[in-house]
């Protein structure tokens, strides 16, 4: 299907793919939710998203609500709970003192790793499958251009892609490590 520039069309364009992307999100949260639910962790998925980050790097508050487009003040909500719970705390940046980094403590660390990573049991990941690694790869790159014309800072987009590698990475060396203190603690 291609799109014109006749502002009827380009309208009801816009309203499919906010219903299909809205149901794709819903869907992919679900399966979020239930890994959190089976890992009793009692996060939410926006705690899961903000832990996940900050397993990479430290991040204020005004750099989560860039990369996650949520308002300032929904994280600061989030990240108090986060550091109330002993997950997160509040640092202090040697080089700016008005910053301030959170980083995830290592009770934080150790919750994260006991939360599985996305899986083949994943809707998202069962309907990429079925699309194959060719339209996958399309549909992502469509994804990008658009959130790249939709954005102010196009940066965000393109910082995404290293940034989900190294949550990957970190995510597989958390789970490694807690294996290790299973495994060490039952010796």
């Amino acid at each position: 299907m291609s799109i014109s520039k006749d502002p009827e069309i380009i309208t009801g364009t816009s309203l499919e793919i906010r219903i299909l992307t809205d149901m794709v999100a819903r869907m992919s949260k679900r399966d979020v939710e239930k890994k959190l639910a089976a890992s009793q962790t009692n996060l939410s998925s926006l705690q899961h998203s903000v832990m996940r980050l900050l397993s990479c790097q430290g991040f204020t508050i005004s750099e989560l609500s860039r990369k996650l487009k949520y308002d300032p003040a929904t994280l600061v909500q989030t990240v108090d709970t986060l550091e109330r719970e002993g997950l997160v705390k509040r640092g202090h940046d040697p080089k700016d003192r008005r910053r301030t980094p959170l980083a995830l403590t290592e009770h934080g660390l150790k919750t994260l790793a006991r939360i599985p990573r996305v899986n083949q049991e994943d809707a998202l990941n069962q309907g990429l499958t079925r699309m194959g690694n060719e339209k996958a790869a399309q549909l992502l790159n469509l994804l990008r251009e658009l959130a790249a014309y939709m954005t102010d800072d196009e940066k965000i987009i393109e910082n995404l892609a290293p940034l989900v590698l190294q949550i990957i990475a970190r995510a597989k060396t958390l789970a490694a490590e807690v294996s290790v203190e299973v495994v060490e603690l039952t010796d």
